[in-house]
Formats: structure tokens, C-alpha cells, sequence
């Protein structure tokens, strides 16, 4: 094979590439690039591929595979306006530039997968939807735990007759409403390590094929195309979880509760997933961490409702991340036993979409 272009095009699509494919594999290949027809191709396992375009200099011929990390780490010390040729034989690729030469190791081009190359559904526009935006808020719920794999990733479902992104472990859920679901997207789980490439992309895909049939997912890109196995699984019916009707029994400063639970959290001795009890009563709110000889006691400003006061206990660290997660200066704190920390409580805040629930914990 041969192939021209410029270090920076090579450098521009290898860095992309390198967010999907796994620096040690136990199938060679498939820590490569594939070279091609002005594309380059990349695997994430055999759950990803990304293709990147290419812009090369006078016609291209053949194909080649070249381990990924290898070529990114040469090209990010050639300097970007350098002409790159690119030439293979016998199981070695050899990198020309400015009267340098480096040989890489190379694999057929054969043998590079042929997985999601294609993605048969109906295409759907997402032009400025917010879809990906969507997804980056509620991520951060989602599980790692692999015995519930299901819930390792987010999903796109109907919650109460609305279209909406959602993401939960089990303990701690968020849910975002968006304008419509994707043909054949309905009921979809998009991986977390997927969900991590698309919003690393900080644009919105042009537009996305979902397959039912074969539980994968294609977002297109200028100049690149990402596609993804969906996880094999049914997601829970995130309705039932949801306290209604919920009443609403404490609202707080949500940067002043942020600042007090960083505060908390500085107390390594009591560990990340030390809970933290909420007391509120006549217009105050206690947060009290206790771990014996490292403890702490904040206390802010609170709107209290008639409820005779409340006290509830969360998990300290996951307070901390839905309320970071939300925007706005107050949050509202709402469960359907009220503030008795017996069920779930909903956090929302004002003109912020994105509502969250948390379980409490028992103190």
C-alpha cells in the first residue's frame, strides 16, 4: 500500500482513534488503525469503531493496519505541516517524512474486523436536539457494577409519556427529558465506555441509525463516524421508582450544600461512602458527618415545609455528585413519606430539566 497526507490530518485522526482502541489486546490487530480509501478505522474491542477521514495527497492504493499508540506517539513529534508517506510490505510499515524513515509493525489489512461496519435502520436527524448533551447529564449515574450490567450504561425510554435519557445503579438515578427518541432507539442501552467517547466529542452528532435487530448504534459526524454495540439487556421500569406523589419537605442553597459536603468529604478517615444525616428544622439544615474521632457538623439556611422537621440520611458521596450535577441556586428536596428518610427523595432545581433521586440510607 501507499498513502500520502500531512502530519497534522494523521496526528488529528489518531487521536480520536486512541479513545476507543485498548493499548494491550490479546488480539494484536486490534490495537491497530486501519489505512484506507482516505479513512481511517479503529476498534474499541469488538464493541466500537470509529472511522475518521482522511485527507490524503494524490491517490492512495492499497490498505494497511498499524498499531495505533505506536504511530500516534511517533506523530506527535513530527511537526504538523511535515508530508507523511506511508508504505507496506512484508508485516512492517514504513513512516517517511522530511528524510526520516521508521518502521512500525503491520497487519494485513484482511484481517482488520469487518464489525460494525454497517449498521442497517432508519437514519435519524439530531441536528441541534441536545441529544449528547442529554446523555452528559445523566451519566454519572449510571453503574459499574458487572453483575448488573444492564444498568452499565444509559438508556432511552418513555417515562410518563415523555421521551427521555436515563442512568441509574440502583441507589442513586437521574433522568432528562429530550425532544423525541431515535427510531429504534426506544428501550436502548448505550454503554458507559460509548457514552464516554460520544460526549468527549462536545459536538452533536449530525444524525444516528439504531438496530433493533442487531442491538447497535451508529452517530455520524463530519468527517467521522461512531458506531457502537448496545447492551444486551431490559431496562428497568424506572417509573415505579419514582416517589408520587411526592411532597416536598426541605429547600436549600445548592452551592452553599455543594461547599458544605466538600468540606465533609476533606475527612479521608471517614471514607468515601460515609453517610452523611440531614436535620432540618425552623428554617436550618444540620449535615453531620460522624466517624468517631473525624466527624463534622455544617449548618445552613433551609426552607422547611410542614413537616415537622426532617431528618434523612444519604450516602455522602453520592449526595455530593447529584447535587453537582444539577445547576441553578436551589434545589428542592421532595419524597413521598416526606422527610422521614423511608423513601426515596427527588432533587430538583428551578429551571434545570434534570431530576434526580437518591435512596437514602439507614441511620
Amino acid at each position: 500500500m501507499k498513502m500520502e497526507t500531512t502530519a497534522r490530518s494523521l496526528a488529528s485522526a489518531l487521536h480520536i482513534a486512541k479513545g476507543v482502541v485498548r493499548r494491550r489486546n490479546s488480539i494484536p490487530v486490534l490495537s491497530a488503525v486501519k489505512l484506507s480509501d482516505g479513512r481511517l478505522s479503529a476498534m474499541g474491542g469488538v464493541d466500537m469503531r470509529v472511522e475518521v477521514a482522511l485527507p490524503t495527497v494524490g491517490k492512495s492504493r492499497g490498505a494497511t493496519a498499524i498499531d495505533c499508540h505506536s504511530l500516534a506517539g511517533l506523530l506527535a513529534h513530527i511537526p504538523g505541516d511535515e508530508a507523511i508517506e506511508i508504505t507496506d510490505g512484508h508485516s512492517l510499515a514504513a513512516i517517511k517524512f522530511n528524510g526520516s524513515e521508521y518502521q512500525l509493525p503491520s497487519y494485513a489489512a484482511s484481517d482488520f474486523p469487518t464489525m460494525l461496519e454497517k449498521i442497517d435502520g432508519h437514519r435519524t436527524a439530531l441536528d441541534n436536539v441536545g441529544f449528547i448533551a442529554a446523555i452528559k447529564r445523566v451519566m454519572f449515574a449510571a453503574s459499574t457494577d458487572e453483575f448488573r450490567y444492564y444498568l452499565n450504561g444509559v438508556a432511552t425510554v418513555y417515562l410518563n409519556g415523555e421521551p427521555a435519557v436515563v442512568a441509574t445503579d440502583g441507589r442513586r438515578l437521574a433522568w432528562m427529558p429530550i425532544p423525541f427518541i431515535p427510531d429504534g432507539a426506544e428501550g436502548a442501552i448505550l454503554p458507559s465506555e460509548a457514552v464516554a467517547f460520544l460526549v468527549k466529542r462536545r459536538l452533536e452528532p449530525k444524525a444516528a441509525v439504531f438496530s433493533t435487530d442487531s442491538l447497535s448504534a451508529r452517530f455520524e459526524y463530519d468527517g467521522l463516524v461512531f458506531s457502537t454495540k448496545c447492551i444486551d439487556g431490559t431496562y428497568p421500569d424506572i417509573a415505579r421508582a419514582l416517589p408520587e406523589p411526592p411532597a416536598p419537605y426541605a429547600r436549600l442553597d445548592r452551592r452553599e450544600a455543594v461547599a458544605a459536603l466538600l468540606r465533609l468529604s476533606s475527612l479521608d478517615a471517614l471514607g468515601n461512602d460515609c453517610a452523611v444525616i440531614l436535620t432540618g428544622a425552623d428554617g436550618r439544615v444540620s449535615i453531620t458527618r460522624d466517624g468517631g474521632a473525624y466527624s463534622g457538623r455544617e449548618t445552613l439556611s433551609c426552607k422547611t415545609f410542614d413537616t415537622g422537621g426532617f431528618k434523612v440520611g444519604f450516602n455522602g458521596r453520592y449526595l455530593l455528585d447529584v447535587l453537582s450535577a444539577l445547576s441553578g441556586d436551589a434545589v428542592t428536596l421532595s419524597s413521598e413519606a416526606g422527610g422521614s428518610g423511608l423513601s426515596p427523595s427527588i432533587f430538583a432545581s428551578d429551571d434545570d430539566p434534570l431530576h434526580t433521586v437518591l435512596m437514602p440510607m439507614r441511620i
